[in-house]
């Protein structure tokens, strides 16, 4: 007959051990203690890793700023240096104009960009350069500025040859032309029928008239007048009056061979 009495077949059930932490010694405390270490490298890795990439990328910004600082600084340097050809272009236009700032300060303000940046620039070849560039070059630049400036100011200095025209040239064509003009008038006061010394005459007055017209020409030439190149139609004038003068001795070479007429003016080769 069975026992019906619960309580006693609960108390004959085995009773389970109590459970125990995990020994080190063990499979399980090995992996533990792996995988405890490998987190430790992970993060150790992660946190050299965070600040390497965090020192580069500062390194990396900072070196932008530099580079975005110092092209600034060269962009407002090249805004100086054209500021001075502007200027210089418009005292070449209109010499003698009074400008809101000198020339000098215009210098100054380009020395001062260029030292700015050359005592930011790392050391090397760029900055030596610049440094060349301040201690020579811009020292010349100043100097050839304010020669060029002396130049407009002064009309003999820019068109040195403006005096040897008025005070040489002039009278000494205006004589020529005189003579000339006088020796053909007596030619054709005279009845002798010297014909042909009139011809040579007025082939003389041709000639020395189309030298002057060419000088004329040239002068205009030099002030960018009647040609697109200033230099080239100097140079067309200039062999053009060459070959004028030559003529031009020629027919005083003639002349001078020739028996001048009684009562006429002989002209010299000379004059």
């Amino acid at each position: 007959m069975t026992d019906s009495n619960p309580a006693k077949g609960a108390e004959e059930l085995p009773e389970e051990p109590p459970r125990r932490l995990t020994a080190l010694d063990s499979y399980q405390g090995r992996y533990l203690i792996l995988a405890t270490l490998l987190i430790l490298a992970l993060l150790a890795i992660a946190w050299f890793g965070h600040n390497y990439v965090s020192k580069v990328t500062g390194a990396q910004v900072a070196r932008l700023e530099k580079r975005t600082n110092l092209q600034q600084q060269l962009r407002q340097g090249m805004r100086e240096l054209q500021n001075i050809e502007e200027w210089l272009h418009r005292q070449l236009i209109e010499p003698g104009l009074r400008q809101k700032t000198s020339l000098e300060e215009q210098i100054q303000r380009l020395r001062t960009k260029l030292t700015d940046l050359q005592r930011q620039l790392p050391e090397g070849e760029q900055k030596a350069l610049l440094e060349t560039v301040l201690q020579t070059r811009l020292n010349r630049f100043a100097t050839d500025a304010e020669g060029f400036l002396r130049i407009s100011h002064d009309n003999r200095l820019r068109f040195p040859s403006t005096e040897i025209m008025q005070t040489r040239m002039r009278d000494k064509a205006a004589t020529f032309t005189e003579i000339i003009t006088d020796a053909l008038d007596e030619l054709r006061d005279q009845h002798d029928g010297s014909t042909e010394l009139l011809l040579d005459g007025y082939r003389l007055h041709d000639t020395w008239q189309k030298i002057l017209s060419e000088f004329r020409l040239l002068v205009a030439n030099r002030f960018g007048v009647f040609a697109d190149d200033p230099l080239a139609g100097m140079q067309a004038r200039a062999g053009n009056i060459e070959i004028y003068m030559a003529h031009l001795q020629q027919e005083l070479k003639r002349l001078e061979k020739m028996p001048a007429p009684e009562g006429t003016l002989y002209l010299e080769p000379e004059t």
